[in-house]
């Protein structure tokens, strides 16, 4: 096991909460800076309730996870049309490997093949495997 990975697992539940605590406390005064530094705006971070600290993490919370979630929605279509894409290549692929197995086996000419793929015979041969 590393040294950090020991460290980790050596801390204790105190410190832990304590940890969990700065980082709230960092976010709210972050948040509370951010409220004052606005027009109009009168935020003191010491007059935040415990309630108002909770609703504040759960909005970071929301507010990360749907940043997320549109992130993850707008490469849909990209990956959607990649294997669409991929998908049109392997049935031409196919086609193409029947067809040449059709022509070894004699049952097919070129000709035939290189009409039935919309190719020249040039263009058909190339490809042939």
């Amino acid at each position: 096991m590393c040294k950090a990975t020991e460290d980790i697992m050596s801390v204790s539940e105190r410190e832990q909460a304590m940890l969990v605590h700065r980082e709230r406390r960092m976010a709210i005064m972050i948040a509370a800076y951010a409220a004052s530094s606005t027009k109009g705006a009168n935020h003191d971070i010491m007059s935040v309730s415990e309630r108002e600290q909770a609703m504040l993490v759960h909005r970071e919370r929301r507010m990360a996870i749907m940043i997320a979630a549109y992130a993850a929605s707008s490469t849909k279509g990209a990956n959607h049309d990649i294997i669409k894409e991929r998908a049109c290549i392997e049935h031409e692929e196919g086609k193409l490997q029947i067809l040449t197995n059709l022509i070894k086996d004699s049952i097919l000419t070129i000709q035939g093949a290189a009409k039935r793929m919309n190719m020249t015979e040039e263009v058909f041969r190339s490809k042939m495997r």
